[in-house]
């Protein structure tokens, strides 16, 4: 399956693989706020942003990760990114994060249902994971709004050395 090429339209959202077009919104977007209960942070120099999206497109290119942003369809706007993380195992990893100014619109379950309904006519898995730091409590409303439920609690260290305290839900067909 070619992931750069999936396109997948919501009610209000065009869904589709990150491209170095959405550089600056990245960048711009993952303020403090956003990047609190993430595994990253923004680190103020946009080379990182450029990074990520060439580290994306190669994990999209090798079928192991599908990384996309989100945009509304009626004016373009950049809502946010999310990811299909370890598509190839029996657990593969969703994630997402929404700017500021998007938060609390639906965005995010809209996006979250589209992917879960992606993968359940794309992949062949056991469950899907859905790791989430505790304090997080839009993001855990999120997914047991989809009857995700906690199997795992861990402590998370970042590459950047920030450390989450994650409850990993997860999602069974």
């Amino acid at each position: 399956m070619d992931l750069s090429s999936v396109v997948i339209i919501t009610t209000r959202l065009k869904i589709s693989p990150v491209t170095k077009q959405y550089i600056q919104n990245i960048f711009d977007e993952t303020t403090p706020d956003i990047t609190k209960y993430l595994t990253f942070d923004n680190s103020g120099n946009i080379q990182d942003t450029e990074k990520f999206i060439s580290e994306s497109k190669i994990k999209i290119e090798a079928k192991t990760d599908l990384i996309v942003t989100m945009v509304t369809i009626i004016t373009g706007d950049f809502i946010g990114c999310a990811g299909i993380h370890n598509i190839n195992t029996s657990h593969p990893e969703l994630g997402i994060w929404i700017k500021k100014s998007a938060q609390r619109k639906g965005f995010g379950r809209e996006t979250i249902k589209a992917l879960i309904d992606w993968m359940k006519a794309n992949l062949i898995y056991e469950y899907i994971s859905y790791p989430v730091s505790k304090e997080n409590i839009a993001s855990r409303k999120l997914i047991e709004s989809f009857g995700g439920v906690i199997k795992a609690e861990r402590l998370f260290t970042s590459p950047t050395g920030k450390i989450l305290d994650e409850a990993e839900y997860r999602l069974f067909p």
